[in-house]
C-alpha cells in the first residue's frame, strides 16, 4: 500500500480485508446463505404445484414470504454491501416472479391463485427494496422486467393485488425520484441519468396517470423540461411520459 502511494496510487479502504486460511470471504458466505434460501423457495414452489389443499397452500406461501424476508438479514449479518449482490439477486427474483405468474393459471381454486399472487407481490417488495439500497442501471432495468411480468399476469391476480402492485411501484419509484431531485439540486435534469429515465418510464408505463400526476413527479418533469438544453435520453423520457398523460 505504501509503495503504491509513492506513485500517487491508492487502494479503496473499503475493499481491503485481512483473511486467514481457508480463504472464505463474507461475500461468499452471504451469497451461499442467500442461494440456499432461494433454493428453498424453488423447492416450495415445486411443492405448491402438487398441493391441492388450501391450508397447505397458505403454509407454503408464508414459508416463501419468510424466506424472502431473510435475504436482507443475511446481508446485515455478514456486514457486506448490497451492491455486491444486487445484480445476481435481482436476476433470481425475476425468475421467481416469472415462475409464479406462469403457475397461477394452472390452479382452479381462487384461494390457491390468491396465495401465489401474494408471493408475487412479496417478490416485488424485495426487488423494490434492492432498488432503494442500490439504485443503478441494472437494478432499474430488472425492476422494469419484473413489472412487465406482473402486468402480463393482471387477469390472474385479484383486484386487491393489482392495486397493491400499482401502489408499491408508484410509492417507491416516486420516493427514489424525490431522492434523486434532492441529490441533484440545481443541476437536476441537466444531464443524462439512465437510472432516473428507467424509473420514469417504469412508473409511466406500469402505473400511468396516477403516477404522472403526483406532485413529486410533476415537479421533476417540469424541472427537466425547463433546462436550457435537453439531452437525448431526457427528451425521449419526457416524450414517453407526456404521451401517457390524458389529452
Amino acid at each position: 500500500k505504501s509503495n503504491l502511494q509513492r506513485y500517487g496510487l491508492y487502494v479503496n479502504d473499503k475493499k481491503i480485508t485481512t483473511q486467514l486460511r481457508p480463504f472464505v470471504s463474507s461475500l461468499t458466505l452471504a451469497r451461499d446463505e442467500i442461494a440456499e434460501k432461494l433454493r428453498d423457495i424453488s423447492s416450495i414452489l415445486s411443492q405448491m404445484s402438487a398441493a391441492t389443499d388450501a391450508n397447505e397452500m397458505n403454509r407454503l406461501g408464508k414459508a416463501i414470504r419468510s424466506s424472502l424476508g431473510t435475504v436482507r438479514l443475511s446481508v446485515a449479518r455478514h456486514k457486506i454491501e448490497f451492491a455486491n449482490l444486487t445484480g445476481w439477486l435481482m436476476s433470481r427474483l425475476r425468475r421467481i416472479i416469472r415462475r409464479v405468474v406462469k403457475a397461477i393459471p394452472e390452479y382452479l381454486e381462487p384461494r390457491q391463485k390468491e396465495v401465489l399472487g401474494d408471493v408475487a407481490v412479496a417478490t416485488l417488495e424485495a426487488a423494490l427494496y434492492l432498488c432503494a439500497v442500490d439504485l443503478r442501471v441494472r437494478t432499474t432495468y430488472s425492476l422494469c422486467q419484473i413489472a412487465l411480468a406482473l402486468q402480463k399476469a393482471q387477469k390472474a391476480l385479484t383486484a386487491e393485488q393489482n392495486d397493491l402492485i400499482s401502489h408499491l411501484l408508484s410509492d417507491q419509484i416516486t420516493s427514489l425520484i424525490k431522492q434523486r431531485m434532492v441529490a441533484g439540486g440545481a443541476e437536476f435534469g441537466s444531464g443524462d441519468d439512465i437510472e432516473l429515465a428507467n424509473l420514469f418510464i417504469c412508473g409511466a408505463h406500469f402505473v400511468g396517470e396516477d403516477f404522472l400526476t403526483s406532485g413529486v413527479v410533476k415537479d421533476a418533469l417540469a424541472k427537466m423540461v425547463s433546462v436550457p438544453k435537453l439531452t437525448y435520453f431526457n427528451y425521449i423520457t419526457l416524450a414517453f411520459c407526456m404521451r401517457k398523460l390524458p389529452t
